[in-house]
């Protein structure tokens, strides 16, 4: 009795209870002694009753499709029966992973050869562009389930160009592939294709091949489909046996009825003698994603404990549908259950509800969101199918590699809340908390300054009360409501954060346009959508500094942006009211003698450029808020405002609505200093990680930052500080001692100012796997520039070097950061430097673990001549320098 060699595997010789050995470790099959990658989806497996090693027919008529064990030839016979003359093979030896290359395609006429650099490349041109993801190499093809299902729809639907199999040079889908098409697929109707003789360089070099959608394929040794044959064939085969190898030199393909892994498992326990299910003993856990499960909002000025009762439905999927429902009640869902107990002694369910009561603690004017994530277990295996007659041809099917999940029973998974201060919609609708008719609509368009960070009361909130306080009907408007906060992790990629909450966890109208960072060069590109979208009556502009004190513009290039925003609010808003503040300076910088320069003479110009766009219908006025704020004693960090610095900013913008009919009264100026103090974290935890020591902390409300301590304890070594706070609740600290114990702790920090007691201290023992420093490092210097060249480093991790961090920073140049160039090889050209100044260098070599210790190169001058006097130390005096970034001050 035959079966059919199936998608993907072959049945092995055996028992008939298991034949089919799942590695679930490895995620590998383990077929006739040889492991081949797992297929992604589950997949129909053909067998027969009884068989043992099926065989191969050399003979050019059809014959019943029987198994085969992977990597093996069976006996192959001539058409009189008679032995060929290559019979079994030998065991097959491990082999390494195949290697890729050309990847061609032809009609089935034999016309049109056309050879591409990837597989990509091959089938988006003979799919006609309906399939452009496919693998980049051809031996992918055979694991991407992804690739696989649109191959099958494609084959299923498409009425031209229709892929019907990918042919190999080399086993396990190596080397050089040829895809072979026609203009439709294989069907009932259309059953018969065939290709009549492989072009030059293809005959006689076939040794794999893979056939899609619902062909199968046979391979003969003559051309027109005569001579020795193996197959029928369906799905993937990574050796065409020892009979046939490098001897194909014409195919033919036909309709091969197969049924899907949603047609056998409905026959399972119904139209079948037995159907069993083979666990793989991979029972995972894990838990969904949080998802909200109820809410709470506050409209009081006090906190608030609500009690909240919820509940929360999870339904599990299985590899047939991801819809539990789909398949619910069928016979192979039980079998999967009773299985799955006895060999785990855990109980199994599809479907379950937690229904629980939270205390939620909600601060006034916030709303307080619960959520919940499921417990999920999921676990896999094969069923085994036994027909009494023959179905789909055979009387034996597989459905391997299926999968279920569902929620665990006794676990009622993870709960967890946290608060945000309501949106307008919400307080409007939550609150009735909506401005009054007629209300002045007022828009902040502005930097860091106007935004704030978490904890701020902002310029903003003080202007709002000001005008509250006299009675005005403003409605402040915009697309964002909160300040910034620093990320839980150390990031250079983050984008704009506008979810902080402001002093004590305030709620006021605080809309707003305003993000770290902003420039007019960008503003100039918004501004009519916005004004668009939320209508302004008052345009209240703070911007420039990050034009200026970021090379975006100069004065004059800053004017001309400014211009184009007051020209784009007036064309969404013809009657709009626009008031335009200046640049603050901020306090001298070293690295930037130029700044106070640029911000001066921007701002002698403004007043004359303000003027000459004033109108009747739309008034232009400037807000001088450079003439009121010292940064010396309004700012926390040199440039971002404190409590008295928000004070002086919203007095003249209040001066300035004051003068076009908003208000009729000045703010008032407290004449006692403000000073905020923060809590320290009350827990730091130490991780050792392959790129050194993994430091987190309690996030702290309102923090800035915080300043970084640590000491070598192996060494006895004193308490050292970073030069820079950390603007993170995390650090990851390389450049450490393996073996040595290491102790941290923290100060929370506005700006590069401690403004807490240090937190308790958390230690671990330093264990990375970073490569070691590059080796003779040669440095030579042009006019401008800087070249050097180094070795690769050598021992423990050495193999893992991906590249090199090139450190440099102007010792001329009081003040001056630390740059990093990334290079992937063991040359750096070090372009656009200032010359005759003297610059400190360091190289670091990388891996995916992290960057690892410097090695230090010579002091060089730019433009040759001998280097500026260093004092010892060098290397040390430029890693004590600011990563990466300039201590301008972001705005």
């Amino acid at each position: 009795m035959a079966c059919s060699r199936s998608p993907g595997l072959r049945r092995l010789p055996g028992p008939r209870s298991r034949r089919l050995f799942v590695a679930a470790l490895t995620g590998a099959l383990i077929v006739g002694g040889a492991a081949l990658p797992a297929p992604a989806s589950a997949t129909i497996h053909q067998a027969a009753k009884g068989s043992a090693r099926g065989s191969v027919v050399c003979t050019g008529q059809p014959s019943p499709a029987t198994a085969r064990p992977n990597g093996q030839a069976g006996q192959a016979t001539s058409i009189d029966g008679t032995p060929c003359a290559t019979t079994a093979s030998a065991p097959v030896a491990a082999r390494k992973p195949p290697r890729g290359g050309a990847a061609c395609t032809a009609h089935i006429s034999g016309a049109g050869l056309r050879c591409y650099k990837t597989y990509r490349e091959a089938i988006t041109a003979v799919s006609a562009g309906r399939i452009k993801d496919a693998p980049i190499n051809a031996h992918a093809a055979v694991t991407d389930a992804a690739f696989l299902a649109e191959m099958d729809r494609a084959s299923v639907t498409a009425n031209n160009s229709v892929i019907l199999s990918t042919e190999y040079k080399d086993r396990d889908f190596g080397g050089e592939s040829l895809t072979i098409y026609d203009d439709s697929g294989c069907t009932e109707s259309n059953s018969k294709h065939y290709y009549g003789e492989f072009p030059s360089g293809w005959d006689n070099t076939i040794t794999s091949f893979k056939t899609f959608g619902t062909c199968q394929e046979k391979h003969f040794s003559e051309p027109n489909s005569k001579g020795d044959s193996v197959g029928w064939d369906v799905g993937a085969h990574d050796y065409i046996g020892d009979a046939m190898n490098d001897r194909t030199r014409s195919v033919q393909y036909s309709y091969a009825e197969v049924p899907t892994n949603a047609q056998l498992l409905q026959d399972c326990g119904k139209a079948t003698d037995s159907c069993d299910f083979h666990p793989a003993n991979d029972r995972t856990t894990s838990y969904t994603g949080q998802h909200e499960v109820t809410r709470a909002f506050n409209c009081s000025s006090k906190d608030q404990i609500q009690k909240l009762t919820w509940s929360d439905t999870q339904s599990g999927s299985n590899s047939v549908s991801t819809e539990i429902s789909v398949t619910a009640g069928m016979d192979f869902l039980e079998k999967f259950e009773v299985s799955f107990k006895t060999t785990y002694s855990h109980e199994w369910a599809w479907q379950k509800t937690v229904t629980n009561e939270t205390d939620l603690t909600v601060p006034a004017g916030q709303v307080g969101m619960v959520y919940h994530s499921t417990a999920l277990q999921s676990a896999g295996g094969e069923y085994e199918l036994h027909y009494g007659s023959k179905h789909w041809g055979h009387y034996i099917w597989y459905v391997t590699d299926f999968k279920g999940t569902g929620p665990i029973p006794d676990d009622a998974g993870v709960t967890t809340w946290k608060a945000r201060p309501m949106t307008g919609d919400e307080r409007a609708s939550q609150c009735g908390d909506s401005p009054a008719p007629g209300s002045k609509h007022l828009m902040v368009m502005g930097d860091s300054i106007s935004q704030g960070m978490e904890d701020d009361y902002t310029w903003r909130y003080r202007l709002w009360d000001h005008l509250r306080r006299q009675g005005l009907g403003v409605d402040f408007v915009g697309p964002h409501i909160g300040t910034t906060t620093i990320p839980r992790k150390e990031s250079t990629s983050r984008g704009p954060v506008f979810d902080g909450g402001y002093h004590g966890r305030m709620l006021f109208n605080s809309n707003h346009d305003a993000q770290w960072g902003w420039q007019a060069a960008q503003a100039k590109s918004t501004a009519y959508d916005t004004v668009n979208a939320y209508h302004p009556d008052y345009l209240l502009l703070e911007l420039g500094f990050n034009d200026l004190g970021w090379f975006v513009s100069g004065p004059s290039g800053l004017g001309k942006d400014m211009s184009t925003i007051i020209s784009e609010a007036r064309r969404a808003n013809p009657d709009i009211t626009i008031l335009v503040a200046n640049v603050v300076q901020r306090t001298p910088l070293g690295n930037r003698p130029d700044l106070p320069g640029l911000i001066s003479d921007y701002d002698n110009g403004l007043g004359s450029l303000l003027s000459s766009l004033d109108t009747a219908r739309s008034p232009v006025r400037l807000v001088d808020i450079a003439r009121a704020y010292d940064a010396a004693v309004d700012s926390y960090d040199g440039l971002h405002p404190n409590e008295r610095g928000e004070f002086r900013i919203a007095a003249q913008f209040a001066e300035a609505l004051k003068s076009v009919g908003v208000g009729k009264l000045s703010m008032p100026l407290p004449t006692t200093d403000i000073r905020k103090s923060l809590s320290p974290p009350s827990w730091v935890t130490a991780r050792t990680t392959d790129g050194g020591i993994d430091v987190s902390w309690e996030h702290v409300y309102g923090a800035g930052g915080y300043v970084f301590w640590q000491r070598d304890v192996t060494a006895n070594g004193e308490w050292v500080k970073t030069p820079y706070t950390i603007a993170a609740d995390s650090h990851l600290v390389n450049w450490l001692q393996n073996g040595h114990t290491y102790e941290f702790m923290v100060q929370t920090a506005r700006g590069d100012i401690a403004a807490s007691a240090p937190s308790p201290s958390a230690s671990a023992v330093a264990n990375s796997k970073l490569p070691n420093p590059p080796r003779n490092i040669a440095v030579s210097s042009g006019p401008n520039s800087i070249d050097l060249s180094w070795d690769a480093p050598t021992g423990d991790y050495s193999d893992t070097v991906n590249g090199y961090d090139v450190l440099y920073a102007d010792s001329s140049v009081p003040g001056s950061w630390m740059q990093v160039m990334h290079v992937t090889g063991r040359t750096a050209h070090l372009a656009n430097l200032q010359a005759g100044h003297t610059y400190l260098l360091g190289i670091c070599s990388t891996s995916a673990a992290g960057q690892g210790l410097p090695a230090g190169a010579p002091a060089t001058k730019v433009g040759g001549g001998p280097a500026a006097k260093e004092r010892p130390g060098g290397i040390n005096r430029l890693l004590s320098a600011a990563p990466r970034q300039p201590r301008v001050g972001d705005a």
